[in-house]
């Protein structure tokens, strides 16, 4: 069926890969994730626990069913009201097709538009998904009550440290942290790439005595592979390379489905179904990956876009971050109307909504944590249907990791000063090596300086491309790539099968009130071989088949 978590969380027997079902008398506890500590697991006070989880427990003492999300609400649960009862389900397919749910018009053009919702927000009407760090209390003939029992604080000792000794702090807290957490484990698997976050995370990890292998995804010759490749030699890690197989298109439609039941429609199914089987591969060596999702925190980049007064003000200019963040350029000509501005003002409204309680914090920390409610929809979505395949943790987004770097000073984290000093004091000799971004992970001298050039230009560059990024009307800036043959032989594959059953016709299609036929139809003769075409057609497949698996059609 669609989810299998989500069927075991409805239905009571828990499936895929990091579930556990605890009992103690008449009392029970269901999980996904990894709730840490998990010595006792009440959700009564869920105040003591930390990781990426959801976690059900009933305490049959008291009466009472708790409904608890993990401290940034990566791990996905959602909760549906119906006939006075509640639902709970970590799959929202599996609520959907048994509660005969209709789909939502405006939450089905939010993700045509951005991609993974985050938030509560999601493709079917009366199915909410729980925001970060939520507590909701059960009891019969009563009304739910619902809590939120965490946010970050600054320590205000940590924001008035020098760079330096930020960089010994965070680095202890990490390591700390990742070894409380995560020691004992041998059989893991740790993605390392060329870049800043991967080499930091899998640097904490060895520092805490987490036993792991790494991997890169990719081809031969890219900067990712070659980088990570040097980056696992040097530190003496074993290393492997994944890439899709090279029948690949032959066995891309049982992926796709699997991609659609494990990801709940929630992800782009194509691209998900290639991150899958990659994870399955290394599923075949380790019983955990570690990612290094959440390692933005520890330089600007959430607040890149605030130029010039990023970390100087209280203001947070949400028009900007919203264009930035979410609405990327694409082709919207298959839509019968372009919804782009009733999304963006939607964005806006929730996004000022959950800043509001950090509105008197610099507007550095507000958007840091607007990243960490973004990333419910990206390193959550992605950990979520992961789950099916492999256990997935993010050590970055365990509570005292994620707030030691919180409070640094927006300043340090600048430009990745907080990063180039923390890589050395873990290993001189991987700081050395370069990075996709440009230049080694170490700070700047009159020795290396040459070394920076390309860094610099990237930033540059970079920002400059965010700033521009806005999406007035349809089709506006979309910059079109190439993709490897086997993923363009997959996706031809994929669109012939769709076509066939619907003709990509939107009188026959579920979401077909939605679309524009010749625009559908012109989009679907040139998108399957290059990017920016296939963010937007891979989406529509990806509702069209999410929902078939639920029966439902958007009326």
């Amino acid at each position: 069926g669609a989810g299998a978590l989500g069927t075991a969380a409805v239905y009571g027997g828990p499936g895929g890969v990091g579930a556990g079902w605890r009992t103690a008398g008449a009392s029970w506890a269901l999980y996904v994730g990894e709730p840490h500590p998990t010595g006792e697991l009440t959700a009564a006070d869920p105040a003591s626990l930390d990781g990426q989880f959801a976690l059900i427990a009933y305490d049959a003492d008291a009466g009472r069913v708790d409904v608890v999300s993990d401290p940034f609400g990566l791990q996905a649960i959602y909760l549906a009201e119906r006939g006075g009862a509640t639902y709970v389900s970590t799959s929202v397919l599996a609520l959907a097709r048994h509660l005969g749910s209709r789909p939502s018009a405006r939450g089905l053009e939010v993700f045509l538009l951005t991609g993974p919702h985050f938030g509560e927000l999601t493709g079917w009407e009366g199915i909410r998904r729980l925001p970060p760090a939520t507590h909701v209390s059960l009891r019969r003939g009563e009304p739910p009550r619902e809590r939120v029992y965490w946010r970050p604080a600054i320590d205000p000792t940590v924001a008035r440290m020098g760079l330096d000794d930020a960089a010994r702090h965070c680095v202890e807290v990490a390591s700390a942290t990742f070894r409380d957490r995560l020691a004992g484990r041998a059989d893991a698997c740790a993605d390392v790439t060329g870049g800043f976050d991967s080499r930091l995370s899998t640097l904490l990890l060895d520092r805490a005595g987490v036993g792991f292998a790494t991997t890169t995804n990719g081809a031969d010759d890219s900067p990712d592979v070659l980088l990570g490749a040097r980056v696992a030699a040097a530190a003496g890690w074993g290393w492997t390379q994944g890439q899709l197989p090279g029948d690949w298109a032959e066995r891309s439609g049982d992926a796709v489905g699997r991609a659609i039941a494990w990801g709940d429609g929630q992800m782009e199914a194509t691209q998900l179904a290639e991150v899958l089987t990659l994870q399955a591969a290394c599923a075949g060596r380790s019983s955990t990956l570690f990612g290094g999702g959440g390692g933005e925190h520890w330089r600007d980049y959430a607040w890149q876009q605030e130029i010039p007064g990023g970390g100087r003000s209280t203001r947070v200019n949400f028009d900007r971050w919203v264009n930035v963040r979410f609405l990327h350029p694409q082709d919207l000509s298959p839509l019968r109307t372009d919804p782009t501005a009733e999304v963006r003002a939607g964005l806006v409204e929730r996004c000022r909504a959950f800043a509001a309680p950090y509105a008197d914090l610099l507007n550095s920390a507000q958007l840091d944590m607007l990243y960490a409610y973004k990333s419910m929809g990206h390193f959550g979505a992605y950990q979520s249907a992961s789950r099916g395949t492999i256990h997935v943790e993010l050590p970055f987004y365990f509570r005292d990791a994620f707030t030691a770097v919180f409070s640094v000073a927006p300043a340090h984290r600048n430009s990745h000063r907080l990063m180039r000093r923390s890589i050395p004091l873990l290993d001189p000799r991987i700081a050395r090596l370069e990075t996709t971004v440009g230049g080694p992970a170490e700070p700047m001298s009159l020795g290396n300086a040459r070394r920076f050039l390309p860094y610099l230009e990237n930033r540059v560059s970079g920002v400059a491309r965010k700033l521009t990024e806005r999406l007035p009307g349809p089709t506006i800036g979309a910059v079109s790539a190439s993709v490897p043959g086997v993923v363009a032989q997959t996706r031809r594959r994929l669109l012939a099968e769709l076509s066939a059953a619907t003709g990509l016709d939107p009188a026959r299609m579920r979401a077909g009130r939605l679309y524009d036929p010749g625009g559908l139809a012109r989009l679907a003769s040139s998108a399957t071989a290059t990017t920016s075409g296939w963010a937007t057609l891979g989406r529509i497949i990806t509702v069209e088949l999410a929902l078939e698996a639920a029966d439902a059609a958007l009326e």
